[in-house]
């Protein structure tokens, strides 16, 4: 087995025209080296390249490999705007997730409010009943004494006694309506 021959040329190109015609020639071949500026001359390497390297299996090789290249870049663009809308996704999803909790947050304070005045209503309610209660008892109270004055006075009156207590009739001051 022997090494593949690699040779290099160089050649000036003082012409315009040569310049040209080297440089669409080159741009035409996928395996040609660019020239390289040296000065005020343009230098062109070309090499001579194996066999196996100028093969159509090798050509297919690099197309292959250029088309795999091709491929993860459009991998990268698609995986890159699949986080760009995976981001979007969340932050909606969070966006709603926060407006559900100020939701529930304000309802459950309705809630709360409601009940706070329920209480209250309730409050008030057995406060009322309370003093209904106090004045029937005392309204009660103002017609016991009443009877017992009038019970004494009708005594007082059946036994011709006419000395009756005036402290039993007068009234408790206490238990007068407010």
């Amino acid at each position: 087995m022997t090494a593949p021959k690699v040779s290099v040329n160089v050649n000036t190109c003082t012409s315009a025209s040569d310049d040209k015609a080297s440089d669409s020639a080159r741009s035409n071949d996928p395996l040609a080296i660019r020239t390289v500026k040296k000065g005020a001359k343009r230098v062109q390497k070309t090499l001579k390249l194996p066999a196996l390297i100028s093969s159509p299996d090798f050509r297919n090789m690099l197309l292959q490999k250029e088309a795999d290249e091709k491929a993860e870049e459009a991998r990268k663009k698609q995986c890159k705007i699949d986080m760009e809308e995976k981001k979007k996704a969340e932050a909606k999803e969070e966006e709603l997730k926060k407006a559900k909790r100020e939701q529930s947050k304000k309802e459950w304070e309705e809630k709360k409010r409601l009940k706070d005045i329920e209480v209250q209503c309730r409050k008030e309610e057995q406060k009322r009943k309370q003093e209904e209660k106090k004045k029937t008892k005392a309204a009660a109270q103002k017609k016991g004494k009443k009877r017992k004055v009038c019970r004494k006075l009708n005594e007082a009156g059946s036994e011709d006694n006419t000395n009756v207590d005036e402290s039993t009739m007068v009234l408790d001051n206490n238990s007068s309506d407010d």
